[in-house]
């Protein structure tokens, strides 16, 4: 059985400079320009891939094994103990910042919006980094962990940044 579509009115047409909807034909006319068989450079950013491949191959392989936090909130032992589970900073990505704030140490890093990842860079500052990272959260609308406090985390800053 074929349900009937319905209509949905907008004000601007598909494919208008203020619609948030593509024009299908226009995509079509344009589809060698906008998905070219060879790449463009990217001016003034070096991709690096030789490094990409190291950081899978050797750091990711070197580091994960200590990533060894809970799966689920009701597995922590503190408010501010990360878990992967989260609503917003899961499983892949806080992989790779576990990985790279190991092989990269940094002395400083300014978080702008914070949250779940805030806890997993506090906790790698504690355990690996020996708390030396200054790690700055900026963030307009705190959650009650960052209010209080986080072992880890230098300063939050209750601000937006536009």
């Amino acid at each position: 059985m074929r349900t009937k579509q319905k209509s949905v009115r907008t004000g601007f047409p598909a494919g208008h400079f203020y619609s948030p909807d593509i024009d299908p034909e226009e995509l079509t006319e344009r589809e060698s320009e906008i998905w070219p068989v060879t790449p463009l450079p990217v001016l003034g950013i070096d991709f690096n891939e030789r490094s990409h491949r190291q950081i899978l191959s050797e750091d990711f392989p070197r580091f994960i094994g200590d990533y060894d936090y809970p799966e689920k909130e009701n597995e922590v032992k503190q408010a501010h103990d990360f878990f992967t589970q989260n609503s917003q900073f899961s499983w892949l990505d806080a992989r790779a910042t576990f990985v790279l704030m190991r092989k990269w140490r940094p002395s400083r890093v300014v978080e702008v919006g914070s949250g779940y990842s805030s806890l997993l860079m506090a906790d790698v500052n504690r355990r690996f980094l020996s708390g030396k990272c200054l790690l700055t959260c900026i963030e307009p609308y705190p959650r009650l962990f960052l209010k209080q406090g986080v072992p880890g985390i230098s300063k939050v800053i209750e601000e937006k940044v536009q």
